[in-house]
């Protein structure tokens, strides 16, 4: 019996009091935990012994919260960094919690600050002349705020852990690193098509130089420059590996990527709907069929017409008419461009059926009174009385009839744009792409064969002359040079002069900035129609 008083005095007199009360004339001991010490953790739970004359075990530890304001910070780290209360979320009551604040306007919240172990109320924690937003602190070649902003981690080189690293990835997938398009192209990484004019970030040329911006970082040369190293030679004439060949022609010398659309299978079957529903008219047919798509009769309405250079936008104007809710017409007709003249077949006989196509299709225009009519035709047509498409005699037969007929069109709808033409590539480009899988630039031809800037020029001069809109589509198909066969993920053509109609689908958004706005055209309707 002694021997066990004497082991519970020696228990009691060992084992600290935590939840004793604190003597009158000393401080109460402070709730906020120490950094310097370990968290308190609880004891192992032992069962208490028993027996008469055993004291009475000391009560649970109370742990007390690191973040009572549930702030994201730590109490301390608010008490001696960022000097915020620990018991308010929002210290200031400026609306925002402490730990999305940023004292020292350096790009990191005190969040981030903390996570990085970065001091909140200085801007240049290790006085390196530069602030901890701009600092690397992962080495990845991203700055610690432009992570943030990017919604990557500032302390981790590889986010996603895919073995690539954040600067080299490329978020958007549109042929351009992170870092490149950060501090290069000045483009949002986030975005395909930063600036929304169809043309996706990489296969944009910001300095004009016929190098594509995704050209350019292959290159190591700048996008923004179009001579970088200034001797004389522009980036595009440059030849960075030395191995001959300039720059432009190797700029897409790479394989096909890996994911193509659509499947290079089955490219040179896809066709615009029209070719399916009987709106695109082929050889035999003289009586125009309009279709008709979303959109209800009090919609806003478009009415898309000319040869198949028109169907192969339909499906951009359909992707345009259904996120509107307008109303998309359609009519249009193989190899029977919208220019009154007569088209030459076998030489010199006239096609006659299209002549009758074309005559009928103006009056259905005519009954629909659309608010807005798009046309679109290949300008390169042997012509009755100026066959050769090279002529000066083609140029004024084929700019003469295209006025009538843009002036007959502008006097029945509220508004006309006219498209100009796409490029022409050498061959069929699904099948040149099957032969060259692993290099995508044996299919390409250079600009200046692919697109004729004098029938352009004389396609311009036209819609001027009958007072309607001219909206070039070149730069959205051949935006740098040679055209390419391939942008991003997407083959541009089923064949060597027909836009693929899922990239069609990806340009609509480009397209819509190229359209006569929708209260332009209602306005010049309602004006006619008094």
């Amino acid at each position: 019996m002694v021997a066990l008083l004497l082991a519970g005095a020696l228990f009691a007199s060992l084992t600290p009091s935590v939840n004793a009360q604190a003597p009158q004339d000393s401080p109460a001991p402070s709730t906020s935990p120490n950094p310097s010490a370990s968290p308190v953790m609880p004891r192992p739970s032992v069962a208490p012994a028993s027996g008469p004359g055993l004291p009475v075990p000391p009560p649970a530890v109370t742990i007390t919260s690191v973040d009572p304001d549930h702030d994201g910070l730590p109490s301390t780290w608010e008490t001696r960094r960022s000097r915020t209360n620990p018991h308010k979320r929002d210290s200031d009551r400026d609306g925002r919690r402490d730990g999305q604040e940023d004292p020292d306007r350096d790009g990191l919240n005190n969040l981030r600050e903390y996570a990085l172990h970065l001091l909140p109320r200085r801007s240049d924690t290790d006085h390196d002349g530069r602030k901890d937003g701009d600092e690397d602190a992962d080495h990845d070649r991203l700055s610690n705020a432009l992570e943030i902003r990017l919604g990557l981690r500032p302390d981790d080189a590889d986010s996603d852990d895919d073995g690539i690293r954040d600067g080299a990835e490329d978020m958007d997938r549109d042929g351009l690193s992170n870092r490149f398009e950060v501090r290069s192209t000045r483009t949002g990484p986030r975005h395909a098509d930063s600036n929304q004019d169809g043309v996706r970030d990489g296969a944009s040329d910001t300095d004009g130089d016929g190098l594509s911006d995704a050209g350019e970082e292959r290159a190591h040369t700048n996008p923004r420059r179009v001579d970088t190293d200034r001797d004389g030679t522009d980036d595009w004439h440059e030849d960075a590996d030395r191995n001959g060949t300039s720059n432009g022609m190797e700029q897409d010398r790479r394989p096909l990527p890996k994911v193509l659309t659509p499947r290079l299978s089955t490219a040179y079957r896809q066709r615009p709907a029209g070719y399916t529903d009987g709106c695109h008219a082929t050889r035999g047919v003289s009586v125009p069929f309009v279709c008709s798509y979303y959109g209800t009769s009090s919609s806003r309405s478009l009415f898309l017409v000319g040869d198949s250079h028109a169907q192969h936008w339909q499906p951009a104007f359909m992707d345009i008419a259904r996120r509107h809710g307008w109303r998309l017409y359609s009519s249009t007709k193989s190899s029977c461009p919208m220019p009154s003249v007569s088209i030459a077949l076998n030489g010199t006989e006239p096609d006659t059926e299209c002549d009758t196509w074309r005559e009928g299709v103006f009056q259905g225009i005519e009954a629909l009174r659309p608010d807005l009519v798009i046309t679109a035709s290949r300008n390169d047509n042997h012509i009755v009385g100026a066959f050769d498409i090279d002529s000066d005699d083609n140029l004024r037969l084929w700019h003469d009839g295209m006025v009538a007929s843009l002036a007959r069109l502008d006097a029945i709808a509220g508004r006309v744009l006219l498209l100009g033409d796409t490029p022409q590539w050498a061959g069929k480009v699904p099948a040149c792409l099957q032969a060259h899988p692993r290099n995508m630039s044996a299919c390409e031809r250079r600009r200046d064969a692919s697109l004729s800037t004098r029938r352009a020029t004389n396609d311009e001069r036209a819609a001027a002359d009958a007072g309607v809109v001219y909206a070039p589509t070149a730069q959205l198909i051949c935006p740098y040079d040679p055209c390419p066969v391939v942008i991003d993920q997407f083959i541009l053509s089923w064949d060597e002069h027909h836009v693929q109609p899922s990239y069609a689908v990806s340009l609509a958004r480009g397209l819509e900035r190229l359209l006569p706005t929708a209260d332009q055209a209602v306005t010049a309707r309602r004006q006619r129609d008094r």
